[in-house]
């Protein structure tokens, strides 16, 4: 019986190591796609997370998000910012209502939220929904990059630094969602059309309704078949996939 034991350990013992060996051989063989290079240039804003962003051409949009080191209490924010690349380098511009320069920050009348969805139709911006720290959102704002800030949408910044304001783009509400207020929601663009749907309510309702928004007005669509919040979305030959996310905390 000893001896049996011992054959059937020494067997078990064996075949875990082919197999790390056959395992590591594996890793060793597998072609990667692509690489990922650290560019060594911090986002310029305060660290955050749930931020969104969206592209114009080849410049991205990067802002609103929440202070992620703090408490349930978090600091939320509208600040946005773009980056560039240009000859294989990225550069970062600075907030307009800091240096005076760069993308303007959203109106004081949006507030801060993270959690938010984001998108650009037609050569425009969009960011809507999210979470301000009381309530769930269902707001959405246009930013046209050619654009120039109005002065009365930004009562908090100093009149010094308004005189100087230049074309650092521009703000402007537009139709809400007409789903439920929600954060943790989804977006994708087929051919200039966005989809926006799922999310989850702040009764804790896990959303399933989908709309789609032409840059002017919202239609309603048939929902996804099963709902959920924190999910991802993407666009591949003209078909708009949505993975992942959470329903009920599962």
């Amino acid at each position: 019986m000893k001896r049996r034991t011992l054959y059937y350990s020494l067997w078990a013992l064996f075949a875990a190591a082919s197999l790390s060996i056959v395992s590591c051989e594996d890793e060793d063989n597998v072609d990667l796609l692509g690489n990922w290079v650290e560019e060594g240039i911090d986002f310029p804003g305060t660290r955050r997370g749930g931020a969104v962003c969206f592209q114009i051409g080849n410049t991205a949009y990067v802002g609103t998000g929440a202070n992620t080191n703090k408490t349930e209490e978090k600091e939320r924010y509208r600040d946005f910012y773009k980056c560039e690349v240009k000859d294989g380098s990225m550069s970062w511009t600075p907030r307009w209502d800091r240096t005076m320069e760069g993308i303007s920050s959203m109106p004081d009348a949006a507030a801060p939220r993270n959690g938010a969805v984001a998108f650009s139709i037609n050569g425009k911006g969009y960011v809507g929904l999210g979470y301000d720290g009381t309530n769930y959102l269902k707001d959405f704002w246009e930013y046209d990059p050619e654009g120039t800030p109005n002065a009365s949408d930004y009562p908090s910044i100093a009149d010094s630094t308004l005189a100087n304001i230049k074309q650092t783009g521009s703000w402007k509400r537009v139709a809400d969602y007409p789903g439920d207020s929600c954060r943790y929601a989804v977006a994708f663009v087929i051919d200039n059309i966005a989809y926006v749907g799922t999310g989850e309510d702040y009764d804790d309702n896990i959303l399933s309704d989908f709309y789609k928004f032409d840059g002017k007005k919202w239609t309603a669509i048939s929902s996804i078949g099963k709902p959920r919040a924190q999910a991802m979305s993407f666009v591949y030959n003209g078909k708009g996939y949505v993975v992942g996310g959470v329903n009920n905390g599962a």
